[in-house]
């Protein structure tokens, strides 16, 4: 509870907390508040829950200048994702069984909207980026739409779906957003199984590096929080882990990246060539078509775009979902290299 703190602090009492919304949602009132006070605020335990990553940042990496950061940091959603795509099972199905495993709460929305990761993605921007962004300020998107044909398409064209928290401060503008990706099934984190988090870092100085453990749990929480005691009892003086100073964020929307797009069309002549010509009217060029030849009257269509801003991407669709013989736009998910 925010009041809690905020009464502790001023009162020069520190505080742990394992709090990731708080921390973010107030993080500019308790850099403030912190200043003023004579007591530190911890929170180790709020992003990848044993998982040492803040302290990490804050010390062991503190001569570096963090350009890039991507993880996975939300164990409930990289169960569900696991668990699909290694035993073909239905979304809700899994939902359920990481309910009765106790890794996803009764009412698991937070988690598969992408809004916890969201929390954690802006701690996570304070700490190794130095600037201030609110929750609010960052583009997410969950996982609800994935189902088994976009992890058997991923499998085919060599990739994982994996929910990730993506950091980019290499350029002027700091580009962060929360959104399942196709990641190469040889990166580090594609092999980041069921509740296990890891964050891939990537330092001026250190190069690329990937911290990795369990991100939940009352054990890896626990020992996160009392780390963080065993923290401030060695402190001479008070320790301000936060910044205000405003992060300046450009949409993901307005980079460019790859992307996967799966339609469900009607099965007859033209229709392909329909499509790609409406994407080329946007300048959004097409590196490979699949269409697999299904015995039904609709089929999927699936396009891998070569590098181009989602907004174009989307100026495209917007004409191509009134399309008669395009009956749905499947998915959109950005790729990952």
């Amino acid at each position: 509870n925010y009041e809690y703190i905020k009464k502790s602090l001023l009162k020069d009492k520190n505080v742990v907390t394992a709090n990731k919304a708080v921390v973010a949602t107030y993080s500019k009132d308790l850099y403030d508040i912190c200043c003023r006070s004579n007591a530190s605020l911890k929170f180790e335990a709020s992003v990848g829950g044993g998982i040492p990553i803040i302290n990490t940042i804050k010390d062991n990496l503190s001569s570096n200048k963090i350009e890039k950061i991507m993880g996975i940091i939300n164990g409930t959603t990289n169960f569900i994702l696991t668990q699909m795509a290694e035993h073909k099972m239905d979304f809700y199905d899994v939902v359920k069984i990481a309910q009765d495993k106790g890794y996803a709460e009764s009412d698991p929305t937070s988690d598969l909207e992408g809004e916890d990761t969201v929390y954690k993605l802006s701690i996570l921007s304070n700490i190794a980026f130095g600037k201030n962004v609110s929750p609010s300020d960052i583009s997410s998107q969950g996982i609800k739409k994935i189902n088994q044909e976009d992890i058997k398409y991923a499998a085919e064209l060599g990739y994982n779906i994996k929910l990730l928290a993506i950091g980019d401060n290499s350029e002027t503008d700091l580009e962060l957003s929360v959104e399942p990706a196709f990641i190469k099934k040889n990166h580090p984190l594609s092999s980041v199984k069921n509740e296990f988090n890891a964050l891939f870092i990537e330092g001026n100085s250190v190069g690329e590096i990937m911290l990795y453990g369990k991100g939940a749990g009352g054990m890896a929480t626990g020992s996160a929080v009392l780390s963080d005691v065993i923290k401030i009892c060695s402190l001479t003086g008070k320790e301000v882990l936060l910044t205000n100073t405003k992060g300046k964020i450009i949409s993901s929307a307005s980079r460019e990246h790859r992307y996967y797009v799966r339609f469900e069309v009607v099965d007859k002549a033209g229709v392909l060539g329909k499509i790609a010509d409406s994407f080329g009217k946007e300048n959004v060029s097409i590196e490979s078509v699949v269409q697999k030849n299904v015995e039904k009257s609709t089929v999927p269509l699936i396009f891998i775009t070569h590098n181009t801003t989602r907004d174009s991407l989307m100026k495209s669709i917007d004409k191509i979902k009134n399309f008669e013989t395009v009956l749905g736009i499947e998915n959109i998910i950005r790729i990952l290299d």
